[in-house]
């Protein structure tokens, strides 16, 4: 049967029955393409056609039962986020504020599809990845940039002696406060990386930064530039620098030379250069060190690259 599918959703649906598209990210890019219900209702029933005993499918089929409105909070979630216009960080703060308070787990986290559940369990991914990295350990101190709602802060506060998170949007920085108020040792700021004036040089362990380099990018190349620079500073010796998701612009050699040359030009190794470690999300990861007083720098600057 032929279904009357934009280019965009019969790639989504091909690139799962293909294997390269995990059922979660599928139905994320499906609501995103989606003009309506009945876009959305065609690229499920063609992927269900195509292949229904895909155990993929079947997935995809389970994702649009249990969370019939996915389509409504990803659509309004984008209105209020554009991930295609440059902006002003004013602009993006403003953005985010928006968009938390219609979906907090959305804004920072389409592919959540605004639920608390499924987000907690993308978090938990990617905190057993940095466990793999093998940065966590009870006496290091961690910067988060762009903490949004405190995710991350939340599952890590256990695990890591101090954390700090600071986030652009004065919204998502009072939710991440009252979710985090009975964590010691963890604080939320307001403030967007390019500057961490306020951190003194050698004081931090780890900075972190999970799917906001993208909005640094659309800014400007040289904030987000800035923003590695800074993060360099205030990294202790042999302190770690974890990005995932460097831009959306669709362009991996780009990301991946331009991560490069901000670490060389900021006295980073590059470590790690655009490895894909998931099964629930499509992120890259980005991973780089301080090196140790004397160490020489050496990177490994190809794709999926480690040290």
């Amino acid at each position: 049967m032929s279904y009357p599918l934009s280019t965009a959703l019969r790639t989504a649906v091909e690139a799962l029955l293909a294997g390269t598209l995990s059922p979660a990210m599928a139905y994320t890019r499906l609501c995103m393409e989606s003009r309506d219900s009945a876009d959305l209702s065609a690229a499920l029933a063609m992927a269900t056609d195509a292949a229904p005993a895909n155990p993929a499918v079947a997935e995809l089929a389970a994702l649009a039962l249990a969370h019939p409105n996915a389509l409504e909070t990803i659509r309004k979630t984008l209105d209020a986020v554009s991930h295609d216009t440059p902006g002003s960080l004013g602009e993006t703060a403003a953005m985010f504020d928006a968009a938390a308070n219609f979906s907090p787990e959305a804004a920072v986290a389409l592919h959540s599809l605004g639920d608390p559940d499924r987000l907690a369990a993308l978090t938990a991914e990617i905190v057993a990845h940095l466990d793999r990295l093998s940065v966590l350990s009870p006496d290091r101190s961690l910067l988060e940039i762009g903490c949004g709602i405190g995710r991350f802060l939340r599952a890590l506060a256990p695990r890591l002696a101090s954390l700090t998170g600071i986030d652009i949007s004065s919204r998502m920085v009072e939710i991440a406060r009252e979710r985090l108020k009975l964590e010691p040792n963890v604080t939320v700021e307001i403030g967007s990386g390019d500057d961490l004036s306020t951190f003194a040089a050698a004081s931090v362990d780890i900075v972190l930064a999970v799917d906001c380099f993208p909005y640094l990018v659309q800014v400007g190349p040289d904030l987000a530039a800035r923003t590695i620079a800074e993060s360099a500073r205030i990294l202790a010796p042999g302190g770690d620098l974890v990005i995932f998701n460097w831009s959306y612009r669709n362009d991996f050699p780009a990301d991946s030379a331009d991560f490069a040359t901000a670490c060389r030009s900021a006295g980073l190794a590059a470590l790690v250069v655009g490895d894909r470690p998931f099964t629930l999300w499509d992120g890259t990861l980005f991973h780089a060190r301080r090196p140790l007083a004397g160490q020489a720098i050496a990177s490994s600057e190809a794709p999926g690259g480690r040290s």
